[in-house]
C-alpha cells in the first residue's frame, strides 16, 4: 500500500488501485488553483483524488473558520463550473482521520459524461487543507469506499 507524506504533517494510505500520479498526468489536469498537494487516481473505478494545502498569515489564520473556508471553496467550484451543469447536493462534515472536515458534495458533466465530486477541508493550526474527489456517476458506488478507506487512513502529526 502506498503512502503519502504532506506538508511533514499528514500522512495518508492509498487504497488498492488509487497510485500518485505522474507529473506527466498532472500536466494534463485543470486546477481551480495552484499550489502545494498531489494528485492520485485510479483508472479502473475512473476517479481522481487531490490533496492541497494553504498556510495563512497570522490574523488571517485566528480569523478563518472552518465552515467559512469551505462555503468559499464551494463557491470557487461552482462559479467556473456552472457551464458544466453543477449542481449542490448540499454540504457537510466527515472524519478525516480524527479530524473533521467541512465541505460539499455536488454533480456536474465533463465531456458529456456525468460526473460526482466532494470537496472538504480541515483546519489543523495555521494550515488548511483540501480533499478532493472526482468520479464519474456510474462509478461512484465503487469509487466512495476508496475515498472513505483514504480519508480514514489520515494520520495528523500536530494538533
Amino acid at each position: 500500500m502506498e503512502k503519502l507524506f504532506l506538508n511533514e504533517e499528514l500522512e495518508l494510505k492509498c487504497p488498492d488501485g488509487l497510485r500518485i500520479m505522474t507529473e506527466e498526468e498532472r500536466s494534463k489536469l485543470t486546477f481551480l488553483e495552484e499550489g502545494p498537494g498531489e494528485c492520485l487516481s485510479d483508472p479502473e473505478k475512473h476517479m481522481i483524488v487531490s490533496i492541497g494545502w494553504k498556510t495563512a498569515g497570522g490574523l488571517a489564520a485566528a480569523l478563518l473558520g472552518q465552515k467559512d473556508v469551505a462555503k468559499s471553496m464551494e463557491a470557487k467550484i461552482r462559479k467556473p463550473m456552472k457551464a458544466c451543469g453543477y449542481k449542490s447536493e448540499g454540504f457537510g462534515d466527515r472524519n478525516i482521520g480524527w479530524k473533521k472536515g467541512t465541505g460539499c458534495r455536488y454533480t456536474y458533466e465533463a465531456q458529456g459524461t456525468g460526473m460526482y465530486g466532494e470537496s472538504y477541508v480541515v483546519k489543523s493550526g495555521k494550515t488548511f487543507y483540501y480533499f478532493n474527489l472526482y468520479t464519474r456517476t456510474e462509478t461512484k458506488d465503487r469509487s466512495l469506499p476508496a475515498w472513505e478507506e483514504f480519508l480514514g487512513s489520515a494520520l495528523w502529526k500536530k494538533e
